[in-house]
């Protein structure tokens, strides 16, 4: 039976290509097997196509190999950008990222439906949710053509939530779309704003109250292809090192195991930004599931 591959992420935009190797090097050497196709990357690549080889050459060289890959996000870059010249601009680098994950040869790719601030603050939560279903209307085709599966992620704003993005994966039914499960984002969505400054906060203004939802990851267990390993406190995005928050990863990976669709598990921190060395890294990953 095929194991799933957990993946680990490297930062490039701050790295010379020395020191991505030195932090290659330092995850084959604790064992790990995979590492992920990142944004920086996939934007490193959209400038100069000749990066693609010059990545595989070094993930290759250290015994590693590339499983998963996150599209570019930010607010004119998310599936949800409303109807203008940036969201032709976000089309389309969609399906170039599609492109370089097909020919890295990955078999998933994540995407950022967005929030509702920046360029979508105008829009009622409806409409931005009409927006990121034209937007994987428009990006499936490609998907399917390049045999990718989309996976569409969790954050904590409101048209990410299970309801939403369940809605989207079932409208289409293909086995190139599903959804990235976030443990660190779900988490957030678990904290109580009347008693805490959480993050969803000001996501959330001016909106009917909700009941914070502890059942994201069974709701979507069903169609996730893709998981997110990182924690928090419930109050906000930090990325920690598994096992430095409040999540409980003995019942995240006991579900996870049971996700029929499941692709990959991507420690999602970087080391040198996030808490944790590479070393504490890998070792909290092998504590959760059991193995690299």
């Amino acid at each position: 039976m095929k194991k799933t591959p957990i993946t680990f992420n490297i930062r490039t935009g701050d790295l010379n290509g020395q020191m991505r190797k030195i932090q290659l090097s330092e995850y084959a050497f604790h064992g790990a097997k995979h590492v992920v196709l990142t944004n920086e990357m996939m934007r490193d690549i959209m400038r100069n196509p000749r990066q693609a080889e010059v990545y595989r050459k070094e993930i290759n060289e250290v015994g590693l190999e590339l499983a998963d890959a996150h599209a570019p996000f930010g607010a004119i870059e998310d599936l949800n950008v409303p109807d203008s010249p940036i969201r032709e601009m976000m089309i389309q680098r969609g399906k170039l990222a599609l492109m370089i994950a097909a020919d890295a040869g990955v078999e998933t790719i994540t995407f950022h439906t967005g929030n509702n601030q920046g360029v979508s603050a105008n829009y009622t939560i409806d409409e931005q949710h009409e927006f990121t279903t034209r937007a994987v209307e428009e990006l499936l085709p490609v998907a399917e053509k390049y045999k990718v599966v989309m996976a569409i992620e969790n954050v904590w704003s409101p048209n990410n939530t299970p309801e939403r993005l369940l809605d989207i994966v079932e409208k289409f039914n293909s086995p190139f779309l599903g959804i990235c499960f976030d443990a660190g984002h779900a988490n957030i969505m678990k904290c109580d704003r009347g008693t805490a400054e959480c993050a969803p906060t000001n996501w959330w203004k001016d909106l009917p109250y909700i009941e914070w939802d502890d059942k994201i990851l069974e709701k979507m267990l069903p169609h996730i292809v893709i998981a997110h390993i990182q924690d928090n406190n419930g109050l906000w995005d930090e990325h920690l090192a598994p096992g430095r928050g409040d999540i409980d990863w003995a019942h995240v990976a006991d579900l996870l195991k049971k996700a029929p669709r499941l692709i990959a598990i991507q420690c999602e921190v970087f080391p040198d930004i996030h808490t944790g060395t590479i070393t504490e890294i890998v070792a909290s990953m092998k504590k959760i599931f059991g193995r690299l």
